[in-house]
């Protein structure tokens, strides 16, 4: 699998997802590796999806489920990436 991005800004959300991906896969049985792919700037970078790599996405699928089931959202981080984000107006106005 590849996943193919304009820059390497936000690598790790992009190795996040395409984890994802993988795990989807290996939940059906299938074995995959993938690849991130930075055209502009000639970089390919290996992703494999281990053991390590299942757990790191289990965690998230139950930090995700844990903030679906709470009562309330959590309290709101100003992040440096907030300043451009399209939804920005949803939590700060």
């Amino acid at each position: 699998m590849i996943e193919t991005k304009k820059s390497s800004k936000g690598l790790e959300a992009s190795k996040i997802q395409l984890l994802n991906y993988l795990y989807t896969f290996s939940k059906k049985g299938y074995k995959a590796k993938g690849e991130i792919r930075i055209p502009k700037e000639k970089k390919v970078i290996a992703v494999s999806f281990g053991e390590k790599e299942k757990q790191i996405i289990e965690a998230l699928y139950t930090e995700i489920s844990d903030l679906m089931e709470a009562n309330a959202p959590p309290e709101k981080e100003w992040l440096k990436v907030c300043k451009t984000c399209s939804y920005a107006e949803f939590c700060w106005s």
